[in-house]
């Protein structure tokens, strides 16, 4: 049987994983956001025809 101790301890090393697991997540989501939103950007500014700001 576990001391309380070692128990407290497994509890604590997994929260830790679990966190840095949940905040690589979410600072990959933001980064993928931001870089699809600066590629866009870019490709907009740098690559645009005149046929593109035309409405359909």
């Amino acid at each position: 049987m576990a001391s309380e101790f070692q128990v407290e301890v497994w509890l604590l090393i997994c929260l830790l994983i679990a966190g840095a697991l949940f905040f690589l997540y979410v600072c990959g989501r933001l980064g993928y956001a931001l870089g699809g939103f600066i590629v866009a950007f870019i490709f907009k500014r740098f690559f645009k025809d005149g046929d593109n700001e035309r409405a359909i």
